[in-house]
């Protein structure tokens, strides 16, 4: 992500305290939605304000959601004079999930993923800052990691599954004569169809 946008975000979030006389959570928070809207981007990821957690009353600051409103992780904002670890602590002894999920107080950003603190330090680090919405922007929830896997050993399976395919064609084709009928009606018909050059081979 561009240093563009971080320096953006500064701007926007100093303007917000400015122009609202205010450091309050609520009053403060925009300019870090919009921050993340340029990384989420990329991802065909979104984020939406104030979603309920499933099966729960519990509504974090913010949910990154894809298409098919599947959670890929959560922010909670809150005020400068909050005690972050204190106010970290309480969100999850009251259910908040801890797979992928960011606490900022616009000076201080903790990300926790798999429930654990995985990166933590100041905010005005622009450099910091980058790296640690990156590797939120960047986590994937195992139920597609899981998918993503399964297809990757399809793919390395495939020369295997043509093999055997293959092996079990040929043997019909020598000693199935209902198979060797079905092959020869499905071979004229795309002749009459397709190309009239067409061989077995190729179907």
């Amino acid at each position: 992500m561009s240093k563009k946008q971080i320096n953006e975000y500064y701007r926007n979030l100093e303007k917000a305290k400015r122009f609202g006389g205010t450091t309050n959570e609520i009053s403060i928070k925009r300019p870090f939605i919009i921050l993340l809207e340029n990384y989420f981007n990329t991802k065909n990821l979104y984020p939406v304000d104030e979603l309920s957690l499933k099966n729960s009353n519990k509504r974090p600051d913010g949910t990154i959601r894809d298409i098919n409103q599947i959670d890929w992780g959560h922010w909670e904002n809150k005020d400068e004079k909050d005690d972050l670890e204190k106010e970290i602590e309480k969100k999850f002894k009251i259910g908040y999930p801890k797979f992928n999920i960011i606490f900022e107080n616009t000076i201080y950003i903790i990300l926790y993923q798999n429930g654990e603190k995985v990166m933590y330090g100041k905010m005005k680090d622009a450099n910091f800052l980058d790296e640690i919405l990156t590797q939120f922007v960047n986590f994937v929830i195992p139920e597609v990691q899981e998918f993503q896997n399964a297809i990757e050993n399809f793919k390395n399976d495939i020369p295997e599954i043509v093999l055997i395919l293959r092996d079990m064609i040929s043997l019909q084709a020598k000693k199935n004569v209902e198979f060797q009928v079905a092959r020869n009606k499905f071979l004229k018909i795309c002749k009459e169809n397709i190309n009239p050059e067409i061989s077995i081979i190729e179907i």
